[in-house]
Order: structure tokens, then C-alpha cells, then sequence
């Protein structure tokens, strides 16, 4: 008996975990693809900096101004963009946009 009721608090755990995993992605998934400003299933540099932008933009919003500087915004931008192109092809993936969210 004992054994039975850890496998099933095992499995729920399994099922709740995976399901906020999925809701998580969902939110990226709808992010991405309004990125994705020509449907190609990847986004390049400048779709990518749609991203930045929005957050940076949040930022600026709320007063912290250093991010207004525009080549301060360009560079975090592209190390951002490196760091998500996991296999180097100048393209991010939905995987590689997703991974470690």
C-alpha cells in the first residue's frame, strides 16, 4: 500500500511540475511568434530586438534611465542574442528562446 501511494504522489508531482512548465512556455510560445515579424520560425537580430526593446523601454519607464543610452541598448541586445543562439547560426530557435526561462 505504501508503495502504491508513492507512486501516485509521484506522478501527480510529475503532472503538476510538467503542466507549469508548459503554462510557462505557452507565455514564451505567444511571445516569440509576435516576434517572429516574417513567420519563419526563427528570429534574427533586429526581430530579436523587439525583445530588448520592450523591457529596456519598461525600464526607462520607470526611471532608470541608463537604459536610454542607445549603445548601451545595442550591446546587451547582442550579448543577449549570442547567449540564446545556442548552436551559433544567427537565428533563435523557439527552443533556443524558451530554454532556461
Amino acid at each position: 500500500m505504501k508503495t502504491i501511494i508513492l507512486k501516485i504522489t509521484a506522478g501527480v508531482s510529475v503532472l503538476v511540475l510538467s503542466s507549469s512548465v508548459a503554462a510557462g512556455n505557452s507565455y514564451y510560445t505567444k511571445q516569440f511568434k509576435k516576434l517572429d515579424a516574417n513567420n519563419d520560425g526563427s528570429l534574427d537580430i533586429v526581430e530579436f530586438r523587439e525583445n530588448s526593446n520592450m523591457w529596456m523601454d519598461k525600464r526607462v519607464a520607470q526611471g532608470d534611465d541608463s537604459w536610454a543610452d542607445e549603445a548601451k541598448r545595442v550591446r546587451v541586445n547582442r550579448n543577449q542574442f549570442n547567449k540564446k543562439d545556442i548552436d551559433g547560426n544567427q537565428e533563435v530557435s523557439l527552443k533556443e528562446f524558451v530554454a532556461g526561462r
